[in-house]
């Protein structure tokens, strides 16, 4: 008979940890000074995609901690997610090289309308062929 494998963490912590985990990476990256990052000119709008990206991925992961997509979930972690990033947006003020900017905030918004809307959406059953 095999043994269930038991996690070191309490099933609680567990649940949370990869949006925990993506938070903390995603504030890391944001919040290092501009002049210590490389410089990467792929166009324009590339630092907006990667705030698109970062709270698309925070989204669908606070969905999940939040509840399994559950009613109440999405739009609570979207309400976190939205608030965690204008929260990182003005910690960015002091930091040299940053700075508060709407379109980061529009676009970290607009991240987390798509994963939720993702998240949410319902799936039809089949018609038969």
């Amino acid at each position: 008979m095999i043994a269930a494998r038991s996690s070191p963490l309490n099933p609680a912590v567990s649940h949370h940890l990869p949006a925990a985990a993506w938070a903390l990476a995603s504030s890391v990256l944001l919040l290092v000074p501009g002049e210590e990052l490389p410089e990467v000119d792929l166009f324009d709008w590339a630092d907006k995609l990667a705030h698109l990206a970062l709270f698309f991925v925070l989204q669908v992961l606070a969905a999940r901690s939040f509840g399994r997509w559950s009613g109440r979930a999405v739009p609570l972690a979207a309400a976190a997610s939205i608030g965690y990033a204008a929260l990182l947006e003005a910690a960015q003020i002091p930091v040299p090289g940053r700075g508060w900017e709407l379109w980061d905030l529009g676009f970290a918004a607009l991240g987390v309308g798509l994963a939720a809307l993702v998240t949410t959406r319902r799936r039809s059953p089949r018609a038969p062929v």
